[in-house]
């Protein structure tokens, strides 16, 4: 049986037999690389700014006060004038907007 170069994944041929063997190890081969790469993006937590408000507290065990934070907002230029990371949560504060406004935070 041939593997493939990259992830060394199972190949069946014609002639092997059909053995769901080589497609449980292939299954656990992916599923390795896809926990790896999303534990490497960090955590991805999502919430509204409700239009007026001033600030947005995202809690999750995995912040800490030394994490990386990326933001993300839906409108172009507008970013948080301050964040404020704590162990288990981090709070966002902007500007007051005039309509609601979808936050995105990465946790690394």
């Amino acid at each position: 049986m041939q593997k493939t170069e990259n992830y060394r994944l199972y190949k069946p041929e014609s002639t092997d037999n059909g053995s769901p063997d080589p497609f449980n190890a292939n299954s656990d081969i992916i599923d390795a690389e896809l926990h790896r790469l999303s534990t490497r993006a960090g955590k991805i937590l999502t919430s509204t700014l409700t239009a007026g408000q001033t600030t947005i507290t995202f809690t999750d065990s995995s912040i800490t006060a030394n994490s990386t934070v990326d933001v993300y907002t839906s409108v172009y230029g507008v970013s948080p004038t301050e964040i404020t990371p704590g162990t288990g949560s981090i709070t966002l504060t902007f500007d007051s907007q005039d309509s609601d406004l979808s936050v995105k935070v990465v946790i690394k």
